[in-house]
């Protein structure tokens, strides 16, 4: 009887001590390391350049040792490079206005240059040719064209730039920081 008694408890502690380390186990995985939140914490900071934060998420590499650390420093990178791949495209779209504006003024864009082939023919006194009148609709067309499309970038440029700022706020929200306001 003794011995039925001994391996009911043995085996009620092995039980309890596998449930505990599954328990212990599970609650480290979702726990985030103090090194990592450290690291992050810096790289939230708002006045932080492109270059610190890259080396403070290279740095954080290494001290990721749980699941909730790879999850979050996966988060902050994937908004992070939302970000600046956002911040490229609009600085090109800003790019493009200035050269359209800058070719509007001196009038070097392909259809101002047609126009002004077209205002010869008129002072000249000669028949402007229809291959030319065409020329100049093309030439005006892809401008638009052109224009619809940066338009079209830079809108979603803007969708992406709030996504990685929602990004941003929930890494915030992980690492016990409060969030940026939006704009």
């Amino acid at each position: 009887m003794r011995r039925g008694v001994s391996l009911a408890v043995t085996g009620a502690v092995l039980v309890a001590v596998c449930l505990g380390g599954f328990l212990g186990y599970y609650l480290y995985q979702r726990h985030l390391s103090s090194d990592l939140k450290r690291i992050l914490v810096a790289a939230m900071d708002p006045h932080c350049s492109v270059a610190d934060v890259q080396q403070y998420l290279h740095a954080a590499r290494p001290l990721v040792r749980t699941k909730r650390d790879w999850d979050v420093l996966a988060q902050t990178q994937k908004a992070f490079e939302m970000a600046v791949d956002a911040q490229q495209t609009s600085d090109e779209y800003l790019q493009y206005l200035q050269q359209t504006l800058d070719d509007g003024v001196t009038r070097q864009s392909a259809f101002w240059k047609l126009e002004q082939i077209e205002e010869q023919y008129r002072s000249e006194g000669l028949r402007v040719p229809a291959d030319l009148k065409a020329q100049e609709a093309e030439a005006l067309k892809e401008e638009k064209r052109e224009s619809d499309e940066w338009k079209q970038r830079d809108n979603d440029a803007d969708r992406e730039q709030a996504e990685a700022g929602k990004l941003f706020n929930q890494v915030r929200a992980e690492i016990g920081m409060p969030p940026l306001p939006q704009k």
